[in-house]
């Protein structure tokens, strides 16, 4: 599918203005400066109960002027707005659904697994593409085209739209990936990668609810490098009341354990060591996993090993902790 214009799209809400509203991306050329056609671009929006924030996506998406763009929105039930907002513009949608899932890595699998497309990208509902990202990350992949990732920057924003912090996003080693935070860094929705490695390494695992892209980014960049350009391409939402906002801890032992699971052995050691301080420091102490991992990480067959060893870490680490003032006395 083209792209649409500004002017085939229906009318923004009363008041919208700016990008996505009234202004438009500039199209592509009809070719590649090749000759070659353009390589399809698929994009799935994983959505739920974000209806103030999904008209904004979508807009994003459609307006990036590309010529070959298969658009799939994955909802998981909503009981807002949401399929209204779909619905109004499913002409340019080439598949949407709603039903419960497992939340954003299961629909993120679920969508990505009806496209063939040689590119592939991840746009929340509640985050949104800068006008000329599309153009920004393929002039970033032409100019790297043995890479398997690209992308760029952005601001992170509050919920009303204002920018709250600028951080321009790297990779210190390639191979220390799974070190997120502190070896590597940048918002998953704004980057394209590589269909056919995503398919190779088994695509999103539904079983990192939180933290899902991470897992999957450990897994690509055993196979394949990625490139950052500091372009804003990306504007992301930081909701309080979304999966990652609400269960920060979850967030991390989700990273712990693909770590682990995919032999970074080293890395999921200093991450637990993280983990338990951020844990101590915690007002809720009556698990080492946050509640809304419980469901996910305990499907993690493999896991066993690795909670017995948090938990000898932990107790050891409080011991330390509580020894420390006795320590002193003598």
């Amino acid at each position: 599918m083209r792209c649409p214009t500004l002017a085939e799209l229906p009318p923004p809400p009363s008041g919208k203005t700016g990008w996505p509203w009234t202004e438009d991306s500039p199209a592509f050329p009809s070719t590649q400066p090749n000759g070659a056609p353009w390589p399809k671009i698929g994009v799935v929006t994983p959505s739920f109960n974000l209806a103030g924030y999904l008209e904004q996506s979508i807009r994003s998406i459609l307006l990036q002027g590309y010529p070959d763009l298969e658009y799939i929105v994955i909802d998981g039930g909503s009981t807002d707005e949401s399929l209204a907002i779909i619905r109004k513009y499913e002409r340019w949608i080439t598949f949407w659904t709603s039903e419960p899932d497992r939340g954003c890595s299961d629909a993120s699998a679920k969508g990505l697994a009806r496209t063939n497309a040689e590119l592939l990208g991840v746009m929340n509902a509640d985050d949104y593409f800068a006008p000329g990202a599309f153009a920004i990350l393929m002039a970033l992949r032409a100019a790297n085209p043995h890479h398997v990732l690209w992308g760029g920057g952005g601001p992170g924003l509050d919920l009303a739209g204002k920018r709250i912090f600028e951080r321009t996003p790297y990779i210190r080693d390639q191979k220390k990936i799974g070190n997120w935070g502190v070896d590597a860094w940048f918002f998953s929705p704004g980057c394209l990668f590589d269909g056919a490695t995503y398919r190779a390494v088994g695509g999103f695992d539904p079983r990192f609810y939180n933290a899902g892209d991470l897992d999957l980014w450990i897994r690509m960049s055993k196979i394949g490098t990625f490139v950052l350009t500091p372009e804003t391409v990306v504007y992301v939402h930081f909701n309080p009341d979304s999966v990652s906002g609400r269960d920060r801890l979850g967030g991390d032992i989700a990273l712990i354990s693909s770590n682990y699971l995919h032999g970074n052995y080293d890395i999921a050691r200093a991450k637990m060591t993280t983990y338990i301080k951020k844990w101590i420091q915690s007002p809720d102490k009556n698990s080492p996993r946050a509640p809304d991992s419980t469901e996910s990480i305990l499907a993690l067959a493999p896991m066993g090993s690795l909670f017995r060893a948090l938990l000898r870490h932990m107790a050891r680490s409080i011991w330390i902790r509580l020894r420390k003032p006795f320590q002193r006395r003598s």
